[in-house]
């Protein structure tokens, strides 16, 4: 698991994700999961709020990475959050689930619905990620400055708009929200 936007080290792939590294690896067998998709649960332990990043090795060395958003335990303990895009991620996200030939997202003109369990196409890493996301999340560890973060579908668990208006004195929006 790693911390995204912690790392000491540039990022110069679209395909890949450094980060700081949390917690030690885990190991899963996968022999007879080889042909299907599987979930697996991990614990999520005293982790800052932020963005992470699964790293999954193979046993052929192939490596994909799982991008998953630890929010805060209660809404408000910094005056700051950041809601990140991940709707927008799978939006310019064409992968193509169905294998008709074309990409599952609304720019192709075949759905008007995004599925936000989608794989994306870079190794699992979020389209245009290293370009408009990682400069911020690197920016905003490099001026310590403390957050609290949100995947878009986290705003549902308000009960209103005006809730994550009142327990915070600012909310960021880091990328444009479809």
């Amino acid at each position: 698991m790693f911390h995204s936007g912690s790392e000491d080290s540039v990022t110069r792939r679209n395909d890949q994700v450094k980060g700081s590294p949390i917690g030690e690896p885990v190991t899963f067998r996968w022999k007879r999961n080889r042909t299907r998709p599987r979930r697996v649960s991990l614990s999520i332990g005293d982790w800052p709020t932020g963005l992470y990043l699964a790293r999954l090795t193979s046993a052929e060395r192939r490596i994909g990475f799982a991008p998953f958003v630890v929010r805060p335990q209660t809404p408000g303990p910094h005056g700051t959050t950041i809601v990140l895009p991940t709707h927008t991620w799978q939006a310019y996200n064409f992968f193509d689930r169905d294998h008709d030939g074309w990409g599952d997202t609304w720019y192709q003109g075949t759905t008007d619905r995004i599925d936000l369990e989608r794989p994306y196409l870079a190794r699992g890493v979020p389209p245009r990620f290293r370009v408009y996301d990682l400069p911020f999340l690197r920016w905003l560890h490099s001026r310590s400055k403390q957050a609290g973060f949100y995947a878009e579908d986290d705003l549902e668990r308000f009960a209103d708009g005006a809730a994550p208006r009142d327990a915070y004195d600012l909310i960021v929006f880091s990328g444009h929200s479809e």
